[in-house]
Formats: C-alpha cells, structure tokens, sequence
C-alpha cells in the first residue's frame, strides 16, 4: 500500500488489482455492502 500521502488518483488498490478497469483508475468506490470494489467477487469466488 502506498504511503496515505501518495495514494494514487481513483481506487487506492488499482496499481495491483488484476480485476481493476478504467473506472478503478479514475473513480474512489464507496463503501456499500461490507466492501469498496467495483468488481468485488462473488461469493464463490472468494470461497476459491
């Protein structure tokens, strides 16, 4: 995680998200339903 005063611009996780997308780069996610990720995973998949 980079240092709070270097976070880079949208979502602070995009530089090493493999699911991250041109809205991760531009846009912060807000907190909804436990989780602030545009793409989190399904229930199954977190289960893998």
């Amino acid at each position: 995680m980079p240092p709070i005063t270097a976070l880079p611009p949208g979502c602070a996780y995009h530089p090493r998200c493999e699911r991250a997308t041109e809205r991760c780069r531009r846009e912060i996610p807000v907190l909804e339903d436990g989780t602030a990720c545009f793409h989190p995973l399904a229930p199954a998949e977190a289960a893998s």
